[in-house]
């Protein structure tokens, strides 16, 4: 019988402990991971980002009201109009796809600004109801 040697050990655990976290659901830690590497990472003014916000890209002769610019040279609509009833006055909806599309900008950070607190996947404790 031939023997197998410690890496070789090592690898078919790494390999094991793979296959049990696939089939439990378990995640792979995201706070050791960059911001940009995340699965449900969405760049400031991405299509994925535009979508998110409830943002269409229209063209800039379209006759579609309301529209707005975006930060990136293009022309975003609201996907769903109707999403607060019909009765809706135009201000409004200018006003909202202003507020969305002023969130497709990448915000700024002064720069004597305290670090940001990021969550960690480490149960709460102390916590009582």
């Amino acid at each position: 019988m031939a023997r197998t040697s410690v890496t070789e050990l090592e690898a078919q655990v790494q390999e094991l402990r793979g296959i049990i976290n696939r089939l439990t659901g378990n995640v792979p830690r995201t706070e050791d991971m960059a911001p940009e590497d995340r699965p449900d990472y969405m760049p400031h003014g991405s299509d994925r980002h535009a979508a998110f916000l409830g943002l269409r890209e229209v063209a800039e002769d379209d006759e579609i009201k309301p529209k707005a610019k975006g930060p990136n040279e293009k022309w975003y609509t609201l996907q769903d109009r109707t999403m607060f009833g019909i009765a809706v006055r135009e201000e409004f909806l200018e006003a909202y796809l202003q507020q969305r599309v002023g969130e497709l900008q990448k915000p700024t950070v002064h720069p004597e600004a305290p670090p940001m607190w990021v969550p960690t996947e480490a149960p709460a404790s102390g916590i009582t109801i």
